[in-house]
């Protein structure tokens, strides 16, 4: 059944897809139509392909925002694990351990543990 708001846009009929990869879902692909059963068994297998190839180009920009925001963040903890290294004598490895207990302990990102790090010269201070 359609929604009032729908009923008030001359929408009779919809289909509805997931727009999902490999059990991660990206939102929903929506179609609308005014004629009532407007949507066949070879307008659902149309709409069922470009779904899946909408979920296929939504889950790229997916993984190309999460490398964004990785290459985005890196320097700051490079220098974050600087300053640990340097200060207490860690390895790299041990320091990035550090950044990373504080950062779950204090369900901070990583990035913004490592930017107060280097900021203020401690380790959240203001929390």
């Amino acid at each position: 059944m359609l929604s009032a708001h729908a009923k008030t846009q001359d929408v009779s009929s919809a289909m509805c897809l997931p727009l999902t990869v490999a059990g991660e879902h990206f939102g929903s692909l929506n179609l609308f139509d005014a004629a009532q059963g407007a949507f066949d068994h070879t307008s659902q297998h149309a709409g069922l392909l470009l779904s899946m190839h909408a979920a296929i180009a939504a889950a790229h920009l997916h993984a190309v925002r999460q490398l964004h925001s990785a290459l985005e963040h890196r320097d700051v903890i490079g220098q974050a694990k600087g300053i640990l290294v340097e200060r207490h004598k860690l390895h790299p490895d041990q320091a990035f351990g550090v950044l990373s207990t504080v950062s779950q302990n204090s369900n901070c990102k990583l990035h913004e543990v490592a930017r107060e790090l280097t900021t203020t010269g401690a380790l959240l201070s203001r929390r």
